[in-house]
């Protein structure tokens, strides 16, 4: 085996090589928001969505009751 150093304190910076800071690749602060705003973008999409359904119903209700009335007369 080699006679490697069993303590990290003991390694020299030579062999260590020079320390970096980490690099932060994003804002925390931008990741927040744009999270935040996703959410209410998928609001805004089911509330559509929702509508869409809907709208077929009051078009369906509407046609019975016009009929309903043609019937009456």
């Amino acid at each position: 085996m080699t006679d490697q150093p069993q303590n990290p304190s003991q390694v020299s910076q030579a062999t260590a090589g020079p320390r970096h800071e980490a690099i932060v690749y994003f804002n925390p602060k931008i990741f927040g928001w744009s999270a935040f705003l996703f959410g209410v973008l998928q609001s805004v999409c089911s509330a559509f969505l929702a509508f869409n359904g809907v709208r077929p119903l009051i078009g369906v209700g509407a046609f019975a009751l016009a009929s309903r009335r043609i019937e009456a007369c």
